[in-house]
């Protein structure tokens, strides 16, 4: 095989190459999108916190403490204005 058909080869098997990564970059946004609009999804329709027997015992949400906190701080950024973050 000559030094141009191997060159011609190689582009040739390149542009194949470029063309799947093309078509599985498509494939695994919209993946993304999908697995993000069912998070979205599932986060709106989850209106109460899971019980921890639900969560395998791994705590899920925010602590009274912390809401309390929270709240205290949107309170104080509504009064002065100021960026608390």
């Amino acid at each position: 095989m000559s030094v141009w058909e191997s060159w011609i080869t190689e582009q040739l098997f390149n542009g194949v190459l470029n063309r799947v990564d093309q078509i599985c970059e498509v494939e695994v946004s919209k993946l993304e999108d999908q697995a993000l609009r069912d998070a979205q999804k599932h986060h709106a329709t989850q209106t109460t916190p899971q019980a921890i027997t639900e969560t395998a015992g791994i705590p899920t949400g925010i602590a009274a403490d912390i809401e309390l906190q929270i709240i205290k701080r949107r309170k104080r950024q509504a009064l002065t204005g100021e960026d608390l973050a």
